[in-house]
């Protein structure tokens, strides 16, 4: 059962089983693609995924303009690749310049 504050959608509390897979694990981490809490086979799984340079490079952008509850690209799953238009993806971090 997912919560809003701030606007921001809240993670579910880990209670022993991965997020994704739903194995049963005592060590998880969280994903670079989404909220979810994962286990250490689904983060080696992610790790290696084509699109983990995206999401990371995404996760930082939003991170420097101040966007600490960015809820990732989205998984895509394992062999998919994130079919977003990537710039969309950004946040705007060039302001318009008003011209006097």
């Amino acid at each position: 059962m997912n919560q809003e504050y701030e606007g921001a959608e809240i993670a579910p509390p880990f209670k022993g089983n991965c997020h994704r897979c739903s194995k049963e694990t005592d060590s998880f981490t969280m994903s670079w693609f989404s909220t979810e809490s994962i286990c250490l086979d689904c983060s080696d799984e992610e790790n290696n995924h084509a699109d983990i340079k995206l999401a990371k490079d995404v996760e930082l952008a939003h991170v420097k303009v101040g966007n600490f509850n960015y809820p990732g690209i989205g998984w895509p799953g394992k062999d998919n690749r994130v079919s977003l238009d990537i710039s969309a993806l950004y946040p705007p971090t060039v302001l318009p310049i008003d011209e006097e």
